[in-house]
């Protein structure tokens, strides 16, 4: 029999369904664009497969193009990181050229616009360019459904130079010290009345794949004090007065090159002063090579011990820096104590025996030129006879009286004299040379590099 409509028998009732074909919709398919698969498939879905077959005739013939991977990428201009696949590492501003490796289904060359980048500029063929002042760069090559990356760092930190450089070194005074029953006191030693170790600042560099660091700059802070311990100051030869001259220059004389004047009763603060300098001098200046050569082993050591890059841990120059700090400030300690302990043996022959002795001497020899000698004491005379009279005085001190005259005048006369250029420790004079019943005067003069002493005077007449 025929129908337009299908029947369909059940084996379990025996009833007959009718079937109807799918419902066509009544509006039209709106096709955009050139006809595409997926419109077939809107078809056959709509209109069924007759429909779908129709209208795949009318499709163009699609043509299978090559297929293009990307294999790799290198890096110039940058160092590979030890154990990190695909990882580099260069200074910072770098010019850093990634190049990719292609392959094509084909076999044939593979085109520059097959490979799209992440970032960069191009640099010609399957190559790109990239820089940073700093910090972390990752670059995609991407051909097809294939992709590589490249992972770059950038150190922000200059090319070495050729040596390590030449750190700027300062001291400076931070404080009194306590000199205890000394003249002056001038500390450098670590540890001793709160100095401390030296403070460096360091500078970093990068080459390869390690940071270096030059020392730019180290400085120590030292204590320096005098006391007088109650002594009177000596400031110049004029503040002398004559009767203290004898004892100021024993007490100012040193007795020994590489020793201090004794200083029982006085002393002269400036000179003090610089003595401490020059012990301060003699620790830090170049010209003496103790500081300042231990400090460039300092330099050296640091330079020396340069800090593998490391991404996370020493990837910064300040974590580069933190890890070495450590063992830096140690270094630094132990050269100064270096330095301390070949500098202090010759340090009071240097500042005795060079600088302050030279101006106690200097300045006694000013006191003797400037500095008249007292007037001799106790002047008398006894034993006086016709024809003679005996003098006596106490001798002046031979420190600073170089001789004596002895003078006398008849009546109100002029002077003359009568013993002249007697030695210092001299301390008498007989005169037989007088007339029987003649007035006298007498006056013992002290002799100086700066001239004559006042003068006392005693009369006698002869019977």
């Amino acid at each position: 029999m025929t129908t337009s409509a299908r029947t369909s028998t059940s084996a379990a009732d025996g009833a007959t369904r009718r079937l109807r074909p799918p419902a066509v919709p009544n509006r039209p398919l709106r096709l955009r664009g050139p006809l595409t698969a997926a419109d077939i498939l809107s078809v056959q879905r709509l209109a069924g497969n007759r429909a779908a077959t129709a209208l795949a005739d009318l499709l163009p013939v699609q043509r299978v193009g090559p297929v293009f991977t990307v294999t790799g990428l290198t890096a110039a201009g940058a160092a590979p990181l030890p154990g990190l696949a695909d990882t580099y590492v260069a200074a910072g501003g770098t010019p850093v050229t990634v190049t990719a490796t292609a392959t094509s289904s084909t076999g044939a060359a593979v085109p520059t616009a097959a490979v799209s980048w992440s970032s960069g500029r191009p640099g010609g063929g399957l190559t790109r360019v990239v820089s940073r002042p700093s910090g972390k760069l990752r670059v995609h090559a991407r051909a097809g459904a294939s992709i590589r990356t490249v992972t770059l760092y950038f150190a922000a930190a200059p090319a070495p130079p050729g040596a390590a450089p030449a750190p700027a070194l300062r001291h400076r005074l931070i404080g009194a010290s306590n000199p205890g029953t000394d003249f002056g006191l001038t500390v450098v030693t670590i540890g001793d009345q709160g100095v401390r170790r030296p403070d460096y600042q360091v500078t970093p560099f990068f080459a390869g794949t390690a940071w270096s660091f030059g020392v730019t700059r180290v400085s120590h802070g030292f204590k320096l004090a005098i006391r007088s311990q109650g002594h009177r100051d000596v400031p110049s030869a004029a503040a002398v007065r004559s009767r203290d001259a004898a004892r100021v220059i024993v007490d100012l004389t040193p007795t020994v090159a590489t020793l201090g004047p004794p200083r029982a009763t006085f002393w002269v603060r400036s000179f003090t002063q610089r003595h401490e300098e020059a012990h301060r001098d003699h620790f830090y200046l170049p010209a003496f090579g103790f500081w300042p050569a231990s400090m460039q082993v300092f330099a050296n050591n640091v330079w020396g011990t340069p800090v593998p890059f490391a991404p996370g841990t020493a990837e910064r120059p300040s974590q580069a820096r933190a890890s070495r700090k450590a063992a830096w400030d140690a270094d630094v300690a132990t050269q100064h104590g270096v330095a301390d302990a070949a500098e202090i043996g010759g340090s009071e022959a240097y500042a005795h025996g060079v600088v302050s002795n030279p101006l106690y001497v200097a300045l006694v020899a000013a006191i003797r030129a400037t500095v008249r000698p007292p007037a001799p004491l106790a002047v008398a005379a006894a034993g006086t006879t016709a024809t003679s009279t005996t003098l006596s005085w106490t001798p002046g001190n031979p420190v600073i009286v170089t001789g004596v005259d002895v003078e006398r005048r008849i009546g109100s006369g002029p002077w003359t004299v009568v013993a002249a250029g007697l030695a210092p420790a001299s301390g008498g004079f007989t005169d037989a040379t007088l007339a029987t019943g003649t007035r006298y005067s007498f006056r013992v003069v002290a002799l100086g590099a700066a001239g004559r002493s006042a003068s006392a005077a005693v009369r006698v007449r002869t019977p």
